[in-house]
């Protein structure tokens, strides 16, 4: 994520506290996948992976126009 810690971490204290979590693979069901099912599954990360993306750019866009004043990016394109 590119946003300071503090952002995700605050959002978890007190009574929201989830603890520490430690996430492994789970070789054994990994194992168990058929070639198809791990195509599938990529391009379902791949889908939403892009979907993400898409929204993170989106979201600086709007950021970046709100603080520049609107005028879309300047330039010579007009001449």
């Amino acid at each position: 994520l590119n946003c300071d810690p503090m952002r995700i971490s605050k959002k978890f204290v007190g009574s929201n506290c989830i603890g520490k979590q430690v996430f492994r693979r789970r070789t054994a069901d990994i194992n168990r996948l058929t070639p198809d099912q791990i195509q599938q599954s990529r391009a379902e990360l791949s889908e939403l992976e892009r979907r993400f993306l898409e929204r993170v750019a989106q979201t600086n866009r709007v950021k970046s126009s709100s603080v520049g004043g609107g005028g879309g990016g300047g330039g010579a394109s007009g001449s």
